[in-house]
């Protein structure tokens, strides 16, 4: 009667252990990893000030940047990394219509409050998906494969008592 009873117990352990992997199983189907939005990376490259910024085409001066374009590109040019990266659609209409529209997009941008000329590189890419977001799904997919496996052996075990 006991091991009737511990044997019952390891049935609804199996069938629990099953209805609990399915749900586990189906979340990173159903809810997909998303991408993040489009980034616009400005990169800057100080070109000297000895150079002849009238030699180099396209070129544009500073001061004729609107206020936001000059505040991306100062932030540029003082970043550690001699570049930024901001979301495209909040990004100045000069530097992201140059990202969408332009086959080169490297633009000389000479005048500016130091004196240097500076190389800048604009670009749209859109960021892979979050490395939280990827393995939250792959660690749902493993533990329901190894619940889902657990219980069918314990239904599996059942099924042999008999």
């Amino acid at each position: 009667m006991v091991r009737e009873r511990s044997n019952m117990n390891r049935y609804l352990i199996g069938v629990l252990a099953v209805l609990v992997a399915l749900p586990l199983f189906a979340f990173p189907l159903v809810s997909p990893v998303s991408q993040g939005s489009q980034q616009l990376r400005l990169d800057t490259d100080p070109f000297g000030s000895e150079i002849n910024s009238s030699e180099y085409e396209p070129r544009v001066n500073y001061s004729s940047l609107s206020t936001d374009a000059q505040e991306l590109f100062d932030r540029a040019r003082n970043s550690d990394s001699g570049g930024v990266r901001v979301d495209a659609e909040s990004a100045p209409t000069q530097w992201r219509e140059r990202a969408e529209n332009q086959t080169v997009r490297a633009l000389l941008v000479y005048g500016t409050d130091d004196g240097g000329n500076y190389m800048t590189y604009t670009d749209l890419y859109t960021p892979g998906p979050d490395g939280a977001d990827v393995l939250t799904r792959l660690g749902s997919l493993v533990a329901s494969i190894l619940i889902g496996i657990s219980g069918a052996y314990l239904i599996y075990q059942h099924r042999g008592v008999e």
